[in-house]
């Protein structure tokens, strides 16, 4: 029986799929994000693009961010998340104040245009018509847009959107078309 982790056999043992074939199945994926990554550049009015998970890599981003806290706003498109709380819910992770919060597009679009400048804030769970909403208010701030197929669109504005995790310099990571990012002196 083929299973996405090989084949598996009468004798239960999984016999792990070969050939020319699978080793480059990324590239499918690859092809297939890089076109909406790019997509959703154009209707974000542009900016660098990668294709990652940011549940996967956040920590990596805070890592080389520089020491200021991190807004995640989660855009809901159904009813909304019934919550008592009057402001984002603060957690710590590794030593560093993460704010989380849901909101509308409306009140996203309010956010990001009331920070101050600088401040670090995650967009997650964006589709392209959020992002030509939001495209004109980024101004010209650095913002990273990245891309998964699982969870969609996902945008990093202000410090945070300069830290660029080693696996986001491969050629996996990056869509077609797009340049590398510059390599970071590494501290000794």
């Amino acid at each position: 029986m083929q299973t996405p982790g090989g084949v598996l056999t009468s004798s239960g043992r999984a016999r792990a799929a070969g050939g020319f074939l699978p080793s480059h199945r990324w590239r499918y994926r690859w092809a297939r994000e890089s076109a909406a990554v790019l997509r959703g550049r154009r209707a974000a009015g542009g900016g660098a693009c990668v294709l990652g998970d940011i549940r996967r890599d956040i920590d990596d981003v805070l890592a080389g961010s520089p020491d200021s806290p991190l807004l995640v706003v989660n855009l809901e498109h159904g009813p909304p998340f019934a919550d008592e709380r009057p402001g984002p819910l603060e957690l710590p992770r590794r030593g560093r104040p993460i704010m989380l919060t849901a909101s509308t597009l409306s009140a996203m679009i309010d956010k990001v245009a009331g920070r101050p400048a600088g401040a670090s804030l995650l967009l997650t769970n964006l589709r392209r018509a959020d992002l030509r909403a939001l495209g004109p208010r980024l101004g010209s701030e650095p913002r990273l847009l990245g891309f998964r197929r699982e969870i969609g669109f996902w945008l990093l504005l202000g410090a945070a959107a300069t830290a660029v995790p080693p696996q986001w310099r491969s050629p996996k990571a990056r869509p077609t078309g797009m340049r590398k990012f510059a390599e970071q002196p590494t501290v000794v």
